[in-house]
C-alpha cells in the first residue's frame, strides 16, 4: 500500500500547490481589474467622464473599494473551493468500484460513516 500511497500523496501535494499558486494569480488579476480597470477605465475623453462619475459614486458610497474587492474575492474563493473539491473527489469515486469488489464488507462499514 505504501507503493501506491506515496506517489498519490506526492502528486496530490504537487497539484494542490500548483492550484493554489494559480488561484492566487487569478484572484490578484480579478482584484486588480476591480480596483484599477473599473475605477480608471481609460484615457480617452469619454472614459474620463465615466471615470469622474465612478469615482464620485465610490466616494459617496458607504463602502470602500476595499470592501467591494473583499466581496469579489470572497465570491471567487467560494467558487474556486467548490470546483476544487468536486474535481479532487472524482479520483476517489473512481476507486470505489474496485474497493467494493475487493473489500465489500469494509466498504459497507466505512461508507456510511463517511457520508453521515
Amino acid at each position: 500500500t505504501a507503493l501506491v500511497a506515496v506517489p498519490y500523496l506526492l502528486q496530490r501535494i504537487m497539484m494542490e500547490n500548483i492550484n493554489t499558486y494559480y488561484f492566487g494569480l487569478f484572484a490578484n488579476k480579478v482584484e486588480t481589474g476591480l480596483r484599477i480597470h473599473s475605477l480608471f477605465p481609460g484615457t480617452d475623453p469619454q472614459a474620463s467622464a465615466a471615470q469622474g462619475s465612478l469615482l464620485s459614486a465610490v466616494a459617496a458610497a458607504n463602502l470602500t473599494v476595499d470592501a467591494y474587492a473583499g466581496s469579489v474575492n470572497n465570491a471567487v474563493s467560494i467558487a474556486y473551493n467548490l470546483i476544487d473539491r468536486k474535481l479532487f473527489s472524482l479520483p476517489k469515486l473512481a476507486l470505489l468500484p474496485s474497493m467494493l469488489a475487493s473489500q465489500p464488507l469494509l466498504v459497507m462499514l466505512v461508507l456510511p460513516a463517511n457520508i453521515g
